[in-house]
């Protein structure tokens, strides 16, 4: 039982970190539009992401915040399936 929560946690890790990947993409293509040369939510270790305008296109740099978000999401998601299926066999 163990190992199929952990899998579940992992496939919900792997679902929300291409989502995640794909909204910030689209938010920096908004950037782009607007004309902000810089935007960055978080700092130092704790950075979600990093905007930046580098002549014709952009630059979108990573960083462990958003993997500590999309790793709270999965574990989350898991819980609350686990806590929703016990209240249907009740």
């Amino acid at each position: 039982m163990k190992v199929k929560r952990f899998i579940n946690i992992i496939k919900y890790f792997i679902l929300i970190f291409i989502f995640l990947i794909f909204m910030i993409i689209i938010k920096g293509r908004g950037y782009e539009l607007q004309d902000i040369y810089q935007k960055s939510l978080g700092d130092g270790w704790l950075m979600v992401y990093n905007y930046r305008k580098v002549n014709t296109s952009f630059r979108v740099d990573f960083g462990y915040g958003f993997l500590v978000i999309t790793i709270i999401i999965s574990v989350f998601i898991e819980l609350m399936k686990a806590y929703i299926c016990k209240l249907k066999l009740k």
